[in-house]
């Protein structure tokens, strides 16, 4: 005959196993604001951060997300980056554009795009 003493310690170290698994990424939004999230560790980013974006209304293509200077791989989980808890991500929006007042008319050629003729903006 068992006693209840034994689910008792099944469920603490359950428990333990389970807190070992998982932590907590905090992910700095474009506004300056804070989200934390509770994930396993070895899930993909991108589901996290699919998670964030549908969560703070933002278009997920057009985000970065930076961790220790560096762009996070999607693909990855925070056991492959050794992320411990508590870590700080930075969710940017990304900056496309350039180009300013002086843009080059592109012609195809047989070789591919060349830059042909500047045209000036007004």
């Amino acid at each position: 005959m068992s006693t209840g003493g034994d689910k008792g310690n099944k469920r603490s170290l359950y428990n333990e196993e389970s807190s070992k698994r998982r932590i907590v990424i905090k992910i700095l939004g474009p506004e300056g604001d804070m989200t934390s999230y509770r994930v396993k560790r070895d899930t993909p980013f991108q589901k996290l951060f699919m998670k964030f974006c549908e969560h703070k209304q933002l278009e997920y293509r057009a985000m970065d997300f930076i961790w220790d200077g560096a762009r996070v791989p999607v693909r990855r989980t925070p056991d492959e980056l050794h992320m411990e808890d508590e870590e700080q991500i930075d969710a940017m929006v990304r900056c496309g554009g350039g180009g300013g007042r002086n843009v080059f008319k592109q012609a195809k050629t047989r070789r591919g795009w060349c830059d042909t003729t500047r045209i000036t903006l007004l």
